[in-house]
């Protein structure tokens, strides 16, 4: 080191040292000449930019600024397509036994008993959970007179 520098660092010592080497090397800066994408001068052609990158945007504004390229609409929706029917899900019909099966009546003030919805006749369902499909004990069980309990 030089004289005058080594009697200014004197008091800070080696770690004072050691920091102003560490201080001095990182102010040294490399400079690179920035790529240029696009149509350069007269017969000067610089390199395209990568699809889907910073430098490609920036490129395309800068087109479009200069008028070459019309912008490009945003939030447009790709164009509808026709439906495939092999992927298209067919629509499974509904249930009709649902449907076809009534339900009782519940009778007022007595709990666990309902109105038959064929003959209004009054049925002990005790013990049948609820929505459970019962068979109306006054018909024959080969005329299928089921119901729901409510």
């Amino acid at each position: 080191m030089k004289p005058d520098i080594c009697a200014w660092m004197r008091p800070l010592g080696y770690a004072g040292v050691v920091a102003m080497g560490l201080m001095t090397t990182s102010c040294f800066y490399v400079w690179q000449e920035p790529i240029r994408y696009g149509a350069g001068g007269p017969g000067q052609q610089y390199a395209a930019p990568a699809p889907g990158t910073l430098d490609e945007l920036q490129a395309q504004r800068g087109r479009q600024q200069a008028g070459e390229v019309k912008p490009e609409p945003r939030n447009t929706l790709p164009p509808a397509r026709d439906p495939d029917p092999e992927l298209t899900p067919v629509p499974t019909p509904p249930r009709q036994e649902a449907s076809s099966v009534p339900v009782a009546r519940k009778v007022p003030g007595r709990d666990g008993f309902v109105f038959s919805p064929y003959n209004n006749k009054m049925i002990d369902v005790k013990g049948f959970p609820k929505g459970t499909k019962v068979l109306d004990p006054h018909y024959d069980p080969s005329e299928k007179k089921y119901f729901r309990v409510p």
